[in-house]
């Protein structure tokens, strides 16, 4: 599936295409398999903007085998209204045992009721992983078994890496 961000004039014309046309994609970039968390402890996944499509395909992939660690997702975005897939989100949430839902939005103003318990205004800060990684494990140190998942702005993945380098995250165990 896709998951498409109307940001130009060729993504706005996307619904004039005809079913069964031939189109061409490039990319996605990077490497997102769950295959290099296979022995982690625990995952969080980190998405800010339209980098919650990578992480909505690792996530209906832990629920499809009913992955039984602790998983974590911290999905910033400017506005609740700009973010996707929430329905989705909401629903994993409650059927995974073990997933915890943080959405983090700069400006929270109409959020609806049923998305109140996940909002915190702000954005992907140190303290805001740290919280998803330790409410896990007790508030006992974190171990060097935790797998951490990026995907979203440049700026975002850049302060985020360095927010995980402080906590004590090994580059090995950062994936984007």
């Amino acid at each position: 599936s896709f998951i498409i961000r109307e940001l130009g004039d060729y993504t706005k014309a996307l619904h004039k295409l005809n079913i069964g046309q031939t189109i061409f994609v490039d990319g996605p970039y990077g490497c997102m398999s769950l295959e290099r968390s296979r022995t982690a402890q625990g995952i969080t996944l980190i998405a800010g903007g339209a980098g919650i499509a990578p992480m909505m395909g690792l996530l209906r992939e832990l629920a499809k085998q009913s992955d039984p660690r602790s998983i974590r997702l911290l999905y910033g975005n400017q506005s609740i209204q700009k973010m996707v897939c929430l329905d989705e989100l909401m629903s994993l949430e409650k059927s995974m045992k073990n997933f915890k839902l943080v959405l983090l939005c700069e400006q929270t103003e109409n959020c609806p009721e049923t998305l109140q318990p996940f909002v915190k205004q702000g954005f992907i800060e140190k303290e805001e992983i740290q919280q998803s990684i330790e409410s896990d494990l007790n508030h006992q140190p974190l171990t060097q078994d935790w797998t951490v998942y990026l995907s979203g702005p440049k700026g975002m993945i850049s302060a985020t890496n360095q927010h995980l380098k402080e906590i004590g995250i090994t580059a090995n165990h950062i994936h984007f």
